[in-house]
């Protein structure tokens, strides 16, 4: 689509794209409802340290969004796996504290196979060991993680103001590249940021306009929709900084982790401030 020069194809390759977009957002919803109907008629997670869930049939491709969305939700370990003529594929994800690639090897004769990293892992297994596989990640997860590892926490690099946040911020980030596991996007906390507008675009993503002093900038939080309306109050926001490309225009956009009203207790954690992020005219906590 991004190399045709015919507008009629690549208009109609984007109408496929999306069609296809909103299928897998609607197969996504629907497993995720089957699962809290599971927690419901089970008196849901109570102080169970993962998660271990299974249907059959359930669509592959996305199993790994779907334990994103746990992980979210819950914030303690959690695997999705399809079931079919026997046999379990499964995706997992984890949290900060827990290494679910270490935990996964310590069991490794349940699986067929496995691989990963300490925040996400694949699976495949004989269905009918998923009963011993959810009562040993359970035992190492209650070993391993405390009340204090399970509750929702955001992790930033640096607190800054928007003043500070521009393209040459932008630009000097980019050059620490590529991000990803073992080096992850740097994340900055704005405080007492007002909002000057609110609304909700592609149904599910909250579209922010921001103000602190004499700074006005964009924001955009991705399945954050249920968040507004914002109008008018007063956030603090951890965020990443970004380039945004729209209609041959190039500003800078902020990309919401999270936001919570100012003056609250706080979930935002200050982590290392001021390392080596030099690239900040900031004054750090």
């Amino acid at each position: 689509m991004l190399c045709t020069e015919e507008k009629d194809a690549a208009v109609r390759m984007a109408r496929k794209i999306g069609a296809a977009n909103m299928e897998r957002r609607q197969i996504e919803q629907s497993i995720l409802e089957q699962i809290e109907g599971m927690f419901a008629a089970s008196g849901g997670v109570g102080e169970a340290r993962s998660l271990v869930v299974s249907g059959e049939g359930w669509s592959q491709g996305v199993l790994g969004i779907v334990a994103s969305r746990l992980v979210e939700k819950y914030h303690r370990p959690a695997l999705v796996f399809t079931t079919k003529d026997g046999h379990a594929i499964g995706s997992g994800r984890s949290i900060h504290g827990f290494n679910l690639y270490e935990a996964l090897t310590r069991m490794g004769g349940l699986f067929e196979g496995f691989g990963g990293h300490a925040h996400a892992a694949g699976i495949r297994m004989k269905a009918e060991n998923l009963d011993r596989l959810k009562q040993d990640l359970e035992d190492i997860a209650g070993k391993t993680l405390s009340e204090t590892d399970m509750a929702p926490t955001v992790q930033v690099d640096a607190q800054v103001s928007l003043r500070d946040v521009g393209v040459d911020m932008v630009k000097q980030i980019s050059s620490l590249a590529p991000f990803g596991e073992g080096n992850p996007d740097p994340r900055f906390l704005a405080r007492s940021v007002r909002v000057l507008g609110a609304k909700v675009v592609g149904g599910r993503h909250l579209k922010l306009k921001l103000t602190q002093g004499e700074k006005t900038m964009e924001a955009i939080g991705f399945g954050m929709g249920e968040r507004y309306p914002l109008l008018d109050e007063t956030v603090d926001m951890v965020f990443v900084p970004e380039t945004n490309h729209w209609q041959g225009r190039e500003r800078i956009q902020l990309r919401i982790i999270d936001l919570e009203k100012s003056n609250r207790m706080s979930r935002l954690i200050l982590e290392d401030p001021g390392c080596q992020l030099d690239v900040l005219r900031a004054e750090y906590e």
